[in-house]
């Protein structure tokens, strides 16, 4: 399958690789279908590229780039409870949707991360509480372009 976005140019992808978000996304509930683009080489920043509206790419990094401990609960119990998870041999990743604000600087939405059943191709964003995390944590990403400059990158193995 092909696409042809704003960001990356046409990309070439197997079509089972979408990541299926049933639900869409927070301000995107018609945006079910994105494929993981993988960071350049050196860089922890990733895209998730919208299938549907190729103009839609949303910048992320997984949750162990932001905190070992985040988040807790873990990805296999946030699968659970957003009806992603499939068997008990499921594999889950987290992801985190980051920003560059010029006031504040990189961000990173700990709030409502992104969980995926690796095995079913399944996605669903989860709101966590709100009185521990924040939609605009600070985000160090030492020696990584800012999520707002965009590299043309490869899709990942993830997404393969």
């Amino acid at each position: 399958m092909k696409i042809t976005g704003t960001r990356f140019g046409t990309i070439d992808f197997d079509d089972r690789r979408i990541l299926t978000l049933p639900l869409g996304l927070i301000a995107f509930p018609h945006e079910t279908g994105f494929i993981l683009l993988g960071p350049p080489a050196g860089r922890i920043v990733a895209w998730l590229q919208s299938v549907v509206s190729p103009g839609l790419a949303f910048p992320v990094v997984t949750a162990d780039e932001i905190d070992a401990t985040y988040p807790a609960p873990d990805a296999r119990e946030l699968g659970r409870r957003a009806h992603i998870s499939r068997s008990d041999a499921d594999t889950f990743a987290t992801l985190v949707v980051v920003a560059y604000h010029p006031q504040t600087g990189r961000i990173a939405n700990l709030l409502a991360p992104i969980v995926v059943n690796l095995d079913a191709r399944l996605a669903a964003q989860v709101v966590l509480d709100s009185d521990t995390y924040s939609a605009a944590t600070p985000f160090p990403d030492p020696g990584a372009a800012t999520p707002a400059v965009a590299r043309r990158p490869e899709v990942s193995s993830e997404a393969r």
